[in-house]
């Protein structure tokens, strides 16, 4: 419970920005790639950011962290959400990995139902993973709530509403 978990997400995130830019820079990754990890990017901070400012200013937070953050807040909010979500980026790439093996060519060209179902089973065992991860090594976990007081209702409403939001926004045909 001495924080090394907060480190090891901060260098670790910063570590596989790291690699992927020097994997495109090197010409081992193509544009396309590049553009993927970058989404991958903003979508987990449509993630990152709604959880860690709920995290610090909701009245019940979603998760709790076992261990004290390094910096003061709002650094350690930021730091956390930039981070994770160059974490997301990498996972979001090694998902596209996983279509390129188990999935015939071309790749992304329009939609096709197995690539569609091998990102599925692999969001599914990559947020277990992370989950296990965490929960080993003192990292968070998620908050349950069981009472249905009105200021939990009140809070699920609002929460519903912007996550409806992120998801109208991710959605659009922009990206």
């Amino acid at each position: 419970m001495d924080g090394s978990f907060f480190w090891f997400v901060y260098f670790s995130g910063i570590i596989i920005c790291i690699t992927v830019f020097i994997l495109y820079k090197t010409n081992h990754i193509d544009k396309f790639l590049w553009y993927f990890y970058w989404i991958g990017f903003a979508l987990g901070l449509c993630w990152e950011v709604p959880l860690s400012i709920a995290d610090d200013y909701a009245p019940y937070p979603p998760v709790t962290y076992l261990a004290p953050a390094p910096f003061p807040l709002p650094f350690s909010t930021i730091a956390i959400m930039i981070s994770a979500s160059l974490w997301d980026g990498g996972l979001f790439l090694l998902g596209l990995l996983f279509i390129k093996i188990f999935c015939s060519a071309p790749h992304f060209d329009g939609f096709k139902g197995k690539e569609l179902g091998v990102l599925v089973i692999y969001g599914q065992v990559s947020e277990l993973v992370v989950e296990l991860i965490s929960t080993s090594s003192d990292g968070w976990e998620f908050n349950v709530y069981w009472c249905y007081c009105s200021d939990v209702v009140k809070y699920n409403k609002i929460h519903t509403k912007i996550l409806i939001f992120v998801v109208q926004i991710c959605s659009t045909d922009f990206l």
